[in-house]
């Protein structure tokens, strides 16, 4: 899917968001990038490539370790490569997806779709930021903001 498919998609719900059809059609949509709690993190990083063009997809690298948690995931973003900071007990997809965030920005934005919430897997979407602001000025902010909640470098998802 491209982003002009996931942008009309989008749209196309915002226009009546309290629609059961809308959000049901829009719970089917390719639009939405599906993040199981079970799933590895390096999983997570994968499914979000999946959704991006190419050029512009993470380059990661899973390691094994030597903590209780097993694995470290290294990012390379602008050059450099460094490892995502989890507790040395356990990876965090709250962690793994803020990190996420940041290699995408400011050209980018990955935002957790808030109709999926209260379940074990949890849905998102990623467009161009330039996308987003036209949602935004479309929509309203807040409209937007309150279906697709941006992630920041404080945001709990799976934590919540």
């Amino acid at each position: 899917m491209d982003f002009d498919e996931i942008y009309q998609d989008i749209q196309a719900f915002l226009q009546n968001p309290e629609s059961k059809d809308h959000a049901g059609a829009f719970w089917d949509s390719c639009a939405l990038i599906w993040v199981d709690w079970r799933d590895d993190d390096e999983s997570v990083v994968e499914y979000i490539n999946e959704s991006l063009p190419p050029e512009v997809r993470i380059e990661y690298e899973v390691r094994d370790c030597t903590a209780p948690r097993g694995v470290d995931i290294f990012i390379k973003n602008g050059g450099v490569c460094t490892p995502v900071p989890y507790p040395a007990d356990r990876t965090d997809k709250d962690l793994t997806l803020r990190v996420i965030q940041a290699c995408l920005t400011p050209a980018y934005g990955l935002r957790l779709y808030t109709g999926s919430q209260n379940c074990d897997t949890l849905a998102f979407c990623v467009l161009p930021a330039g996308r987003w602001r036209q949602l935004e000025a479309a929509f309203g902010i807040g409209i937007v903001s309150r279906h697709f909640r941006p992630i920041g470098p404080n945001s709990r998802m799976f934590d919540a």
